[in-house]
């Protein structure tokens, strides 16, 4: 797909506007320029190369404009960007994306969520709004911000392909023996909590990468890990415990 221009409104910048460009740039080039303006012009509006995002009140996605200002049926700029690019082809990506990213900056957005706009908490969508307030000149505010946008949303794409794999690895590679899962290797699982849940598991033995194998507890709270002689090394809230032998640590996670 050919984009000429991505263009977004002036003023204040938010989490929607710059995962959505910063997803259409990881898609389709990262040298895809961006124009912030408060009026698009008609041209802009009819020129399907140029992505209106976040601006104009036209959700009009065979021309790609993608606000969402005037309906509020509608989610955010980024999770209509999500939908369209993603969502025919790449579901399971799009799903993991929306999951842990990308559908609480919409609930940010359009006031599903509310954060305190006096503080900057400790989510992409305060950390972002937070950016507006650098000493420096509003652009470079904006290239900043885009340019951690761009990294946190390259990382979230990473994990959610590592979950997708992890997945299939789960499902072929991994041995489940009543509450433990033994998987010999050291590639680690992204998302094992979420695919042992729905079973008995709630222990994970995996090579250690220091030296030996270990324990992971699913839940430290419900299921910690005892101390016990065989340990080599245990983390005091019981999260993990370290083993000589892939036998000693499978051996008392099934005594758990």
């Amino acid at each position: 797909m050919r984009i000429s221009k991505i263009v977004t409104h002036s003023g204040t910048f938010h989490a929607d506007e710059l995962s959505a460009i910063a997803l259409l740039q990881i898609l389709f080039g990262p040298k895809i320029p961006v124009e912030r303006t408060f009026t698009p012009t008609n041209e802009d509006f009819n020129d399907p190369t140029v992505f209106v995002l976040d601006i104009g009140r036209r959700y009009e996605p065979e021309l790609n404009n993608f606000d969402h200002h005037q309906d509020a049926s509608l989610p955010a700029t980024n999770m209509l960007i999500l939908a369209h690019f993603l969502v025919p082809n790449h579901l399971k990506l799009a799903n993991l994306l929306s999951k842990y990213m990308f559908q609480y900056v919409s609930d940010v957005d359009t006031g599903k969520v509310v954060e305190d706009a006096n503080s900057i908490p400790l989510t992409i969508s305060g950390i972002i709004r937070g950016l507006n307030n650098l000493p420096i000149m509003p652009e470079l505010q904006f290239r900043a911000a885009l340019e951690i946008m761009t990294t946190i949303v390259s990382a979230q794409i990473e994990t959610a392909n590592k979950q997708i794999q992890s997945e299939e690895i789960w499902a072929t590679q991994v041995v489940k023996d009543g509450k433990v899962a033994i998987h010999n290797s050291t590639e680690f699982l992204v998302g094992w909590r979420e695919l042992a849940e729905p079973t008995e598991i709630r222990y994970l033995v995996t090579p250690n990468l220091r030296a030996g194998f270990q324990i992971t507890s699913w839940d430290s709270n419900q299921f910690p890990i005892p101390v016990d002689t065989r340990q080599t090394f245990r983390h005091n809230s019981g999260f993990l415990a370290a083993y000589a032998t892939l036998e000693d640590a499978v051996d008392h996670g099934k005594s758990l």
